[in-house]
């Protein structure tokens, strides 16, 4: 018997070894595009785990592993099917393959490779829709939040605003509604007229509700035209002979988690399901020619995410390499709580992005802010408009200073101590974006430094602008070689090419000016030419466990690197710049400051000039900035520049301290009063060195309306008046206000103002009918009494008015 045993578990070992094939079963959802492309005539699936009896079933065998054996045979079998199916593939010797569950229950079907070599095998339920709309017992019933939540989507209404004139309403049809034929097979649930199994589609046509909807509209070439919010089609469709199609005429939960009513008789889990796999979406959002978000989708690497099959299922990799990780850090950015053991998507799918359930947010985001990075630093509430989703993830993984000091706190135990990458992760964008999180020497005035901040949407405007119908969800910026410039003619004027966006000055020093992104590629090789190699001639990262030793010599080594720790902030900023993929346009003032002041301290250990602090302040119409450095290398001084609207304009000239290692502080004046103008203001440094080079400062803007050139009071309007009246007022100087209301007998009334106030117009309404003492009808004196704040002078003046009730 052991004889036996050890032959047989060779056997198995030998069959292990000569037959080294993979194969996994999976279920393909099938597109409208999808169709048209491939040869395979059929339906439109979903590809979920539970479908409608009768629907197509699609399925492929991925050999994805199997090496250099080649695989040369498919065979495909249902080895498990309810009693009385006589459900057969239409072929069982392909790659791929397909059937129809004829009757509802579980069917598990089996294909094998090479003989038998391996085999894999997937489990489906059919069964029959029922519909959200569906009495007495709804999906509703048990998941009353979410059902709630969904109810207020664009997917919840679609059907009833479609046939009730509300869709595609436009000058060129009088503002009534557009609605064809074929919409509804994707504007209600479960859609296929030969599949008897409770979906719109078969019950309209058996109904006849298929060649009613439309009665009465004026045809339109191949749609028609309804008056706008005519809901009688709706109507009609609750009353008999049609009630059973108006259950599913909605994109309901069984649209996305497969027929539902065994689901709903039993309650067992098994006979539902959820995917965040993009193939639900696509089965309508992949419908040429106007319906193209999923074919962009296909050019993103979003859709392919190639590092996802060994990074989702790692918890380190979290939430960002698995589109159900995303979701689950959406439900709770504070503490996201993760699943491994789930079936992680390696894409990032529609659903990552947007939530099917809710409309909380616009486009039904999942998350609309972007949260703390590693720095510390919380942006504003709204930064970035819908592009913080995108910021969520693309963003350094670490604290750049803290890295950083680390290695140089290390530099003399290399290979040892040194943490595991002298770089952010790949892919800083919101980090770059917003002027955060490199390491800035501390120079506390390039904190915040942005170049487009002006943009709404933030990566969302630039990456996805309108494309054919749909907006472009590739957010690819090049595409068959030529550049994506749509977004970027707003402000950089009809370019057709990035290299039209040219640079202030020659940033690289290279004796031309060129292109914003050319330039900044020659600061990125100046900084690359000052650092340590690996063997393969690019700068040493020390992201590779196996050479890290040896890299770490080589930055040890003084003869190759004289400059010594230095090198590890050049390091850093090297990579913060390269791995941002956008050549600076992200940020271009930020980055070539940034490379200016690494390039600089990498070579002497000193930060040309070191910025500490940058201010302003308005008073009186007078905005004072001050600024203050901590050092300077050869600086000939700073161009004080201001910006009215959209140019920036430079108004004085400070010289600057030249070489200084002490604290210097500078400080401008700027008058406003003496302009005609209202709104922000915003100001800026341009520091200029001895040899030319120049940097910019972020900006300070200030609030400004132009002050009135002296007091005072105007008559109440209306007057008389019933029950409320408006006091307009004028302080030409930040002023202690106070304005009363007096009877004619000299009796305090109220008091409608009393405080500070900044130079300026004001209104203040009283309303008679709201106020807590009793006004009668007659005549009352109003009275403002002002002083300037520093003093310089005072306003006194009374008025009348008369209530009429």
């Amino acid at each position: 018997m052991k004889r036996y045993i050890r032959f047989f578990i060779f056997t198995l070992f030998a069959a292990s070894l000569a037959f080294p094939q993979a194969v996994v079963v999976k279920r393909v959802a099938k597109s409208p595009a999808d169709l048209k492309i491939t040869p395979w005539v059929g339906p439109v699936s979903t590809g979920l785990k539970v479908m409608g009896k009768q629907a197509t079933v699609y399925f492929v065998a991925d050999t994805t592993g199997s090496g250099t054996t080649a695989v040369t045979s498919f065979a495909w079998s249902l080895i498990s099917k309810p009693g009385g199916s006589v459900a057969v593939f239409d072929t069982s010797d392909r790659i791929d393959t397909r059937f129809k569950p004829d009757v509802v229950g579980q069917y598990i079907v089996q294909v094998s490779v090479n003989s038998g070599a391996k085999t894999a095998v997937d489990t489906v339920f059919a069964s029959t829709f029922r519909g959200n709309y569906a009495t007495p017992v709804s999906c509703g019933m048990c998941h009353g939040t979410t059902n709630t939540a969904w109810e207020k989507t664009n997917h919840s209404s679609i059907y009833k605003r479609a046939i009730s004139g509300m869709l595609e309403n436009s000058a060129e049809t009088n503002f009534m509604g557009v609605y064809g034929k074929t919409c509804a097979k994707c504007h209600t649930t479960g859609w296929d007229d030969t599949a008897n199994n409770g979906n719109f589609g078969y019950n309209a046509h058996t109904t006849g509700w298929d060649t009613t909807w439309y009665q009465g509209a004026t045809v339109s070439g191949t749609s028609y035209l309804i008056a706008y919010g005519d809901e009688s089609r709706w109507t009609l469709l609750g009353t008999a002979p049609y009630a059973t199609v108006k259950t599913t005429a909605t994109i309901g939960c069984e649209s996305c988690h497969g027929a539902g009513n065994d689901h709903a008789a039993t309650g067992d889990k098994t006979k539902i399901t959820k995917t965040v796999d993009a193939g639900v979406c696509l089965s309508c959002h992949e419908a040429p020619t106007h319906h193209m978000i999923g074919t962009y989708w296909k050019e993103s690497a979003h859709s392919t995410m190639p590092l996802s099959g060994g990074h989702a299922g790692r918890t380190g990799c979290y939430p960002c390499h698995s589109g159900q990780a995303i979701i689950d850090f959406a439900a709770n950015p504070a503490a996201p709580v993760y699943d491994a053991t789930r079936g992680n998507v390696p894409s990032i799918s529609c659903s990552t992005c947007h939530d099917p359930h809710s409309a909380e947010h616009e486009n039904q985001l999942r998350i609309t802010e972007i949260g703390v990075l590693k720095n510390g630093y919380t942006p504003p509430v709204g930064t970035g408009g819908k592009g913080a989703l995108c910021m969520t993830c693309h963003r350094g993984r670490y604290n750049s200073t803290t890295q950083v000091d680390g290695y140089m706190t290390t530099f003399d135990t290399p290979g040892k101590a040194y943490p595991s990458r002298i770089y952010p992760h790949y892919s800083p964008q919101a980090d770059m974006f917003l002027g955060q999180n490199s390491y800035d020497f501390g120079v506390a005035t390039i904190q915040g430094v942005m170049t487009h901040e002006g943009i709404e949407n933030a990566c969302v405007t630039c990456h996805m602008p309108p494309r054919t119908y749909n907006s472009d969800h590739s957010m690819n910026m090049v595409q068959n070689g030529v550049d994506k410039v749509t977004a970027c003619k707003s402000c950089h004027g009809n370019i057709t090419s990035f290299e039209d966006i040219k640079a202030s000055t020659d940033y690289d020093g290279n004796g031309v000016v060129e292109s914003s992104r050319k330039e900044i590629d020659g600061l990125v090789a100046k900084l690359g030419d000052l650092l340590p190699k690996d063997n393969t001639g690019a700068v040493i990262e020390l992201a590779n466990s196996a050479t890290r030793a040896a890299d770490s010599a080589a930055i040890a080594n003084v003869a190759t690197n004289p400059y010594r720790e230095r090198v590890f902030p050049g390091i850093w900023n090297y990579y913060f710049v390269v791995n941002d993929f956008s050549h600076g346009a992200h940020n271009a003032r930020y980055t070539v400051q940034l490379l200016n002041n690494t390039i600089q301290y990498v070579v002497t250990g000193v930060v040309p000039v070191e910025l500490t602090s940058f201010t302003g302040v308005i008073s009186n119409g007078v905005v004072t900035l001050q600024w203050q450095t901590a050092t300077e290398k050869n600086n000939k001084g700073f161009d004080v520049q201001r910006k009215i609207g959209t140019s920036w304009e430079t108004i004085s000239f400070l010289n600057g301290k030249g070489t200084s290692s002490e604290i210097n502080k500078y400080s401008y004046s700027d008058n406003l009063s003496k302009l005609n103008v209202a709104g922000n203001v915003s100001y800026r440094l341009r520091q200029i060195d001895l040899d030319g080079t120049v940097t910019y400062t972020k900006e300070v803007s200030v609030s400004y309306t132009s002050a009135p050139k002296s007091f005072s009071l105007s008559q109440n309007y209306p007057n008389p008046f019933n029950p409320s009246t408006t006091i307009r007022y004028a302080l030409p100087f930040d002023s202690n206000v106070k304005i009363s209301i007096y009877k004619v007998t000299g009796e305090l009334v109220k008091v409608l103002v009393s405080g500070t106030k900044t130079a300026g117009n004001y209104d203040v309404t009283m309303n008679t009918a709201h106020e807590n003492v009793e006004f009668s009808s007659g005549i009352y004196f109003y009275s403002i009494e002002a002083n300037a704040v520093d003093g310089s002078s005072t306003f006194k003046q009374t008025k009348k008015m008369i209530l009429l009730k």
